[in-house]
């Protein structure tokens, strides 16, 4: 069992702590019994619990400035960097044609592809 510190108020911008490993529960449950009496509280920003030993620790990771673009964004990004031949590739193993928006299929030929319409 492993002994950890979380955050007493849920915040996701806070990180577990581990305290301690390798404790059995007899005696892990008397360590965090301890750990709250004395270090945690309504007022405390600390809390201890007693976690199996396969449990991962929570580490925040703000956001990224690239998450945060729009879906919009992230498909221009994506679009811009693929050739014509995959992007009617993906599409068609998607089930889609790809049409010049009067319902002629484009084959990749005349019309950049980018231009055309989605139809199932």
């Amino acid at each position: 069992m492993k002994i950890i510190n979380v955050g007493n108020y849920d915040r996701e911008s806070v990180d577990d702590k581990l305290v301690c490993e390798n404790v059995n529960e007899y005696y892990g449950e008397a360590i965090v019994d301890f750990l709250n009496e004395r270090f945690s509280g309504d007022h405390s920003s600390d809390l201890y619990k007693m976690v199996g030993d396969g449990h991962g620790l929570y580490v925040w990771e703000p956001w990224q400035e690239d998450t945060m673009n729009s879906p919009y964004e992230r498909a221009e990004k994506i679009l811009n960097n693929i050739t014509e031949d995959e992007l009617t590739e993906l599409f068609e193993e998607a089930g889609f044609k790809i049409t010049d928006g009067e319902g002629r299929i484009i084959d990749g030929n005349g019309m950049d592809v980018k231009d055309g319409l989605l139809v199932r």
